[in-house]
């Protein structure tokens, strides 16, 4: 290893924004019930809007991810920006939910050597999440469209937290009510049941197997998203249909049950945030493995300008 430590973080930190980002692209890319994909837009977001919001975040990823190793000089949730974003390109930020998840990804991602040692450290860095990424959740929130904000419950009305909690606590009161702020405070529970239906790799295609995660994890945890705008009632529906497709969904069942989801409006888009993560979960996986063969030993050093052996 010749390359100071400094370029090996920029290039590692380069190579997991694009991790990160593309698993966003690939989400969005497979065609699943509900969901904007490249077969069609739907009425609250389209494909194209999905695209931009992953490739926005790219650069936002790698900076989360320098600072996991240099230290934080600022809150990581000060750098999402959905409204530069739109500034830019005049549509509306699309990847929220996703952005919440991977930001930590980013951030925790030189300080592992692999995927088994990451729930642990997530887990840690989710309970470090101050006041001030309270203030800058906050503040990211109030550029997002009507679902997202607002008051979130009669005990907690986000106009009024901003300056009184932790981002940590505030994650702790919406997971009553909402499976991302749950995945987080729970050890991303939800976002390694689906990366372990992913490395089983039981169907034929990754497509295939996206499909079957997605539908998984839909059928385990109705989708909060779809609960907050029609109730628990169409949630726990949308959730029992998921559990009655076939193991590995034929075109034909995702079809079926993508017309219907979409002619209503049944978008689960929460479950697609947490697929999202499953993603790049599984795509570091590979990463992490090629890094060692590549003689780059992770989590990198500190107190020295070599980062390999």
């Amino acid at each position: 290893m010749t390359a100071s430590l400094e370029e090996t973080l920029e290039d590692l930190c380069d190579e997991i924004s694009l991790i990160l980002s593309s698993s966003s692209l690939k989400e969005a890319y497979i065609n699943k019930p509900g969901n904007a994909s490249r077969k069609k837009d739907i009425k609250t977001v389209s494909y194209l809007e999905l695209q931009e919001s992953a490739s926005y975040l790219s650069q936002t990823y790698k900076k989360v991810c320098m600072m996991g190793y240099l230290g934080k000089n600022k809150p990581i949730f000060s750098l999402l920006r959905p409204e530069k974003f739109r500034n830019a390109l005049g549509g509306e930020f699309a990847l929220f939910g996703s952005a919440l998840l991977l930001l930590p990804i980013a951030f925790v991602s030189t300080q592992v050597s692999d995927i088994s040692e990451m729930r642990s450290k997530l887990s840690q860095f989710i309970m470090t999440l101050d006041v001030n990424e309270g203030k800058e959740f906050i503040r990211a929130l109030r550029y997002m469209n009507p679902s997202y904000k607002g008051k979130i419950d009669g005990e907690m009305d986000i106009e009024k937290i901003a300056n009184n909690i932790s981002l940590y606590d505030i994650l702790v009161f919406s997971s009553d009510f909402d499976e991302i702020a749950r995945n987080m405070v729970n050890g991303y529970y939800l976002t390694f049941i689906g990366y372990s239906y992913l490395i089983e790799k039981k169907c034929e295609t990754f497509e295939q197997n996206v499909r079957r995660a997605f539908l998984k994890i839909l059928s385990y945890q109705p989708d909060t998203l779809i609960m907050k705008k029609y109730g628990a009632y169409v949630s726990l529906k949308i959730s029992k249909m998921a559990s009655k497709i076939a193991d590995c969904p034929t075109c034909g069942d995702i079809e079926n049950l993508d017309r219907y989801m979409t002619d209503a409006g049944f978008n689960p888009g929460s479950t697609a945030d947490i697929i999202a993560s499953s993603i790049a979960l599984y795509d570091l996986e590979r990463w992490y493995r090629n890094k060692i063969s590549s003689g780059i030993w992770l989590p990198l050093p500190k107190g020295c300008n070599r980062a390999g052996k």
